[in-house]
């Protein structure tokens, strides 16, 4: 959304609004204002409806979103040189947004980062009370030269280091 709106600094802050589950919703923001919020709804509110299952929500206030500045599409031009994937998984305690980790990851990687997404949360008791696990991918690319074993691994380690360093985290074999 933020690339295609050309939206400055969007992200996603810990939130727990009425009906949200409280560990696992958000308020978006966009430029310092909240547009939204996004997350699963509280188990309680589906018992209270009879609802099975669990239930995903995203409320946007559009006349906000689309009030706030928005920039000139960036277009990139498109890389002759192939891609190379990256899985990082980190245990990580609940109440580290899983938005300021993949920031981390972005801001590690650096150029050579061609996109980044979260995949996979896993929670388990092997993981210790309290701790979940974040999965990332993040897709490497170079515009002017097919990348080396050694470029890859360089970036995979300067995202461990900063990700560790930063939010506690360990990372998942």
């Amino acid at each position: 959304m933020r690339d295609a709106l050309a939206l400055p600094a969007s992200e996603l802050v810990a939130d727990r609004p009425p009906g949200l589950h409280p560990t696992r919703s958000a308020r978006i923001e966009v430029a310092g204002q909240p547009v939204g919020y996004v997350g699963e709804i509280d188990p309680a509110v589906l018992e209270a409806y009879d609802l099975g299952g669990r239930v995903g929500w995203l409320e946007l206030d559009l006349t906000t979103l689309l009030a706030v500045p928005h920039g000139e599409p960036r277009y990139h031009p498109i890389s002759r040189y192939p891609s190379s994937d990256v899985d990082l998984a980190f245990a990580v305690a609940d109440d580290v947004p899983a938005g300021a980790i993949g920031a981390t990851l972005r801001e590690a990687a650096g150029d050579l980062l061609a996109d980044l997404w979260l995949f996979d949360v896993y929670r388990d008791a092997t993981l210790g009370e309290g701790r979940r696990s974040l999965a990332y991918r993040l897709r490497l690319q170079a515009a002017d030269r097919t990348l080396t074993d050694a470029d890859v691994a360089a970036v995979r380690a300067a995202g461990i280091d900063a990700v560790t360093e930063r939010h506690g985290a360990s990372l998942r074999a």
